[in-house]
């Protein structure tokens, strides 16, 4: 998954960030989407250092359907 600032052309999904958890060297964003879907994205601290990503911050998510697995929901 790619994640983008708003503006930057990239299209996708806009979510906002409502959380993060640092992991050794990466970090777990937690997003959330408009319609209240919860996205889970792993990043090095270094392909995130450029984007904001304090609570209820926007940014666009984006991904090639190669490599994309959905999950089932409870």
């Amino acid at each position: 998954m790619h994640l983008s600032a708003p503006g930057s052309g990239v299209d996708g999904v806009e979510a906002t960030v409502v959380g993060d958890e640092f992991v050794g060297g990466t970090a777990m964003i937690f997003l959330e989407t408009a319609t209240g879907h919860e996205i889970k994205v792993q990043k090095s601290h270094d392909e995130l250092s450029t984007l904001n990503r304090k609570p209820g911050a926007n940014l666009i998510v984006s991904w090639t359907p190669e490599n994309c697995h959905v999950l089932p929901g409870e």
